[in-house]
């Protein structure tokens, strides 16, 4: 079809010397070309002409022709009033140029439902409707009652949605106004339909009211207007793929998974006909861009009331297929939030509320702790699918907008968040000292899109922390409490001591100090807690840190301590002191503590045969700031300190307590100490300190003496400032006991050699092998070798040994060179024995006895101020059928030199056990040798014997000889020994 345009002059003329002239359109015919406006010639008065021209675009429209009545239809036409609608016919526009004379056909017309009706009307007239400096042309159509005929149609509405719908019903909001459309909801929010109007098919003859906009449906029941077309009954309805049958649907259905929506019919009632409307609302949908169709089919129905006669109903089908097109739309709620929270936080979550019309955000709990103040927009409910970030961190919301606890820190501030149905949950995990006020953005994307921008500023509670180191020296009494100050969480000082103590030094302190406690307040030492009771006290506690044990009391909410106990140079320890009021720690102090100084060291001090035990050993003294080993100031012989480790032995000041394996004794003015004795077991030991320093002697010891420990300690004040345990090793000091038996065959003054054992590996005694004689029995250790300088002393005294001491009587025997000693004759109780050394070995001879009696012999060696042996022998002599009654010494008694025939007598009495038949005695020499002790040799002469029977079995046989003495004899001590020979029968 081609388009007609028609120019539009519009002259203008102002007349300056006369009245004004009004304005005048001039229409042209559509049909005509266009022509030119041509202006006014100029009067001679000056008047003045203005001329616009507008050009005025032309259309077509259908109108349905029934009797005189010409009916038109549009819904973008007649949407509104129609007071500026002009109906024109083609002789008002004319084929010449507007004359105001001329007359022209008048119409009559009335608005309509969405149309016009114009009255008077034959199908030879050309009629023009002009709205809006439009024109349009109407096509006149006669109408045939074909008014039942089957409609198609199609619809689509496009809609903004945002995250603020309230999921409110959508339909006609009008109030009944059938000739008004106002799409939208009760709420009016989160939606903005774009399309409005009816839906209309310019295809069909039939204008149709079907209102897709607002999802009405009209179900008309009283038709009294002609041509319009209503829906009577709905055959079938399709609501995505599903059929939900005839009739309108009520009801929630699920279109797809993320899209459900209730469906609901509203009746309403207008000026002319009863209609029902199709609301609709959507319950969940996709937070992106989506779709919804609905398919209607039904029946048709048009009142005829015709000009020409013809009147009825006329019926027919009608479907169409409705999309709505809904744009998702993200709408960003903006908004910020303060928590500040005191000490009375106890880390719960805080739970938001949720709100998608952009409400301010709000707590839906309480919070112990926490004061709360927001503007703004809040924060939106979470939907699967949405993304959530906290402080740039970005998660996934899951289903039913749940999101599992997620963990998160700016700085030292530590936090934890989730989404419980759709609500965001935030709580503290922890902070750092001192935390400052700490801000971040929350937001949440729908679709991509920022729908949330929320700002959090946090103040975390408040939480102080310090170092401090205090110092303990040995003056400290350690039955006095140390008072530390107390603090303000508002205005947190310095650690400091509140009371003076001898002894105690706050060497430094950094940060804060400890919070004054309250009660319910949790106090922590090194994990150890106790609940501060009523005004702010605890009861004496104590807590061991390593091997320093602190006892400490609460009182006033603040903290006193004192240390009762510490080990051995006892390291700095550490407390680290916490208080913790509700679920929050509000103070943690770390409390350096310098325990007195106390040292302590072990030595090994080994002493040998040669020590004399007449000297002091002396030690050093060491000071507490330098503590250095023990060590010797003295050098003695045998005297070996073998090893030290740790500290010495502290140099004592007078008035300090020097403890001696418990003995207790005060130091003196300079540092002196007398002389004390004390003993360990077997142990005996003589102490002395001077100038401070501790000296030793060892005076006697056991055999085999163990080795002894001297548990040495100094006591300054109330406190040990030193203990060393001396481990001391006596000089070795053996014995033994041995039984040899002599028999007949026994060689008299034969030696029994011994070997000899190493003192530092002794063993038991052993001898080399000899006739007549047998190693019955031996106990102990053997014989050590001897040594050039050794002193060996025989006897019979066994009451100093039985007393264990060494008492020697005089006759001893100086080992000479190589070790050696020439033979010895002893005389003992019941007999002779000959003691000679050879290579430092004992040789050891039985000269003679006592019929039927052991000869008992005690052997001593000492080396040195020490003995170093003691070892007894039990010499069983042979046996005799007889017994010795008693026996006499050939004594000649005190001779002086030159002396000659000086004589002695003695006498010897023998039992016989049984009776003989036959007896005999005999010397075995008339002129035995007697030596003294250098060896020197002298000899007596004549020696007789006499025998006497003086009963059954007793004997008496005295014993005569003279003895001579050189004039340069040397001089001393001589003895010899006789054999008295015996013949029995």
């Amino acid at each position: 079809m081609i388009k007609k345009i028609v120019m539009i002059m519009m002259l203008i003329l102002n007349i300056i010397s006369f009245s004004e002239v009004p304005h005048t359109y001039i229409y042209d015919n559509p049909e005509k070309a266009i022509t030119t406006a041509e202006t006014l010639k100029k009067k001679p008065n000056g008047a003045e002409m203005n001329i616009s021209v507008t050009k005025v675009k032309s259309k077509e429209i259908n109108g349905i022709l029934e009797g005189n009545n010409l009916f038109v239809y549009d819904n973008n036409l007649f949407q509104n009033n129609l007071e500026d609608i002009k109906v024109l016919d083609k002789k008002i526009l004319g084929k010449n140029r507007f004359k105001r004379n001329e007359s022209s056909k008048s119409y009559e017309y009335e608005n309509i439902e969405n149309g016009i009706k114009i009255r008077n009307v034959v199908p030879t007239d050309q009629i023009y409707l002009s709205k809006d400096k439009t024109l349009y042309k109407v096509l006149i159509k006669t109408s045939t009652y074909n008014y039942g005929e089957n409609v198609n149609f199609t619809k689509t509405i496009n809609v903004e949605i945002d995250n603020t719908y309230d999921n409110s019903f959508i339909y006609n909001i009008a109030n009944g106004n059938q000739n008004t459309l106002k799409y939208g909801t009760s709420t009016n929010k989160g939606l903005n339909i774009l399309d409005n109007g009816y839906i209309t098919n310019s295809n069909q003859p039939i204008n149709y009211r079907l209102n897709n906009n607002s999802l009405k449906l009209p179900i008309v029941s009283n038709i009294v207007q002609l041509g319009v077309v209503n829906l009577t009954s709905v055959r079938n309805f399709r609501l995505g793929n599903t059929s939900l049958g005839s009739g309108l649907p009520n009801g929630v259905y699920n279109v797809s998974n993320d899209l459900t929506v209730e469906l609901k019919t509203i009746n309403k009632n207008y000026s002319r006909e009863n209609r029902s409307e199709l609301a609709i609302r959507l319950i969940k949908y996709p937070s992106t861009n989506f779709s919804l169709t609905y398919y209607v089919e039904g029946q048709t129905e048009a009142h005829i009331n015709g000009a020409n006669g013809g009147s009825g109903s006329k019926y027919g089908t009608l479907s169409g297929t409705v999309t709505f097109n809904f744009k998702y739309i993200v709408k960003t709620f903006i908004g910020s939030s303060t928590l500040t929270f005191n000490e009375n936080y106890n880390k719960s979550f805080v739970n938001f509320n949720a709100d998608n019309n952009g409400s301010s955000l709000g707590v839906e709990n309480s919070v112990a702790g926490l004061n709360f103040g927001t503007s703004g927009a809040g924060i939106a409910f979470l939907q699967q699918g949405d993304i959530l970030e906290v402080n740039g961190s970005r998660v996934t919301i899951g289903s039913s907008g749940n999101l599992g606890e997620t963990q998160g820190s700016i700085g030292t501030l530590g936090y934890k968040y989730k989404a419980e149905n759709g609500k965001l949950r935030l709580a503290l995990t922890n902070w750092g000292v001192l935390e400052p006020s700490r801000t971040f953005e929350v937001k949440v994307l729908k679709g991509g899109a920022e729908a949330v921008r929320h700002t959090f500023t946090i103040q975390a509670p408040k939480r102080v922390e310090g170092t401090s180191r205090v110092k303990f020296v040995e003056t400290y009494p350690n039955t006095q409490f140390v008072a530390f100050n107390g603090v303000s969480l508002n205005s947190p000082t310095a650690l400091s001591l509140e009371n003076s103590v001898t002894g105690v030094t706050l060497e430094s302190s950094t940060g804060a100090g400890l919070v004054t406690m309250q009660q319910g307040d949790i106090l922590e030492i090194n994990g150890v807690q106790n609940q501060i009771g009523a005004s702010g006290t605890l009861g004496e506690k104590n807590i061991s840190l390593g091997s320093l044990v602190l006892n400490y009391v609460v009182q006033g909410g603040k903290l006193r301590i004192r240390p009762i106990s510490w080990g051995v140079q006892e390291p700095l320890r550490e407390a680290t002191i916490r208080i913790i009021r509700g679920a929050n720690e509000i103070s943690i102090h770390t409390l350096n503590i310098k325990s007195p100084i106390k040292v302590d060291g072990n030595s090994r001090l080994t002493l040998r045969e040669y020590y004399s035990i007449n000297d002091y050993i002396a030690f050093n003294g060491v000071s507490l700031d330098n503590p250095l080993s023990l060590a010797l100031e003295n050098s003695l012989r045998d005297v070996t300190l073998e090893s030290s480790t740790g500290a010495g032995i502290v140099t004592m000041l007078q008035g300090d307590i020097l403890d001696i394996n418990g003995v207790q004794n005060q130091i003196g003015a300079s540092g002196n100490l007398g002389e004390k004795e004390t003993t360990i077991d077997t142990l005996r030991f003589a102490y002395k300190v001077e100038a401070g320093k501790l000296r030793v002697k060892v005076l006697d010891w056991g055999v085999l003496e163990p080795r002894r420990d001297i548990r040495i300690k100094v006591k300054r004040g109330t406190n040990e400032i030193s203990i060393h345990t001396l481990n001391i090793k006596s000089p070795i000091k053996v014995d033994g006991d041995t039984s040899l038996k002599f028999d007949n065959t026994y060689q008299i003054r034969n030696n029994v050699k011994f070997n000899a054992i190493n003192l530092e590996t002794y063993g038991r005694l052993s001898m080399q092998s000899l006739q007549g004689v047998i190693l019955e029995n031996t106990t102990g250790s053997g014989i050590p070798f001897m040594n050039q300088g050794d002193k060996i002393y025989v006897s019979d005294n066994f009451t100093a040994r039985r007393n264990r001491r060494a008492v020697f009587a005089d006759n001893y025997y100086e080992i000479g060179a190589s070790g050696t000693l020439a033979k010895q004759n002893i005389k003992l109780t019941n007999g002779e024995v000959g003691v000679q050394v050879e290579g430092g070995k004992l040789n050891l001879a039985l000269n003679n006895w006592t019929v039927n009696k052991n000869v008992n012999v005690r052997v001593q060696i000492v080396r040195g101020t020490n003995q170093i042996m003691d070892h007894t022998f039990t010499l069983k002599a042979p046996d005799a059928p007889f017994n010795v009654i008693s026996q006499g010494v050939l004594d000649f008694g005190t001779i002086i030199a030159g002396a000659k025939n000086r004589t002695a007598e003695t006498d010897v009495k023998i039992e016989m056990i049984k009776d003989v038949t036959d007896i005999q005695f005999k010397l075995n020499t008339d002129s035995p040798e007697l030596y003294n002790k250098n060896g020197t040799t002298l000899r007596a002469r004549n020696l007789q014997a006499l025998v006497r029977q003086q009963a059954n079995r007793r004997y008496l046989v005295k014993i005569q000889g003279k003895l001579d003495v050189p004039e340069n004899q040397e001089l001393g001590e001589y003895s010899g020994s006789l054999i008295l020979e015996m013949k029995i029968k």
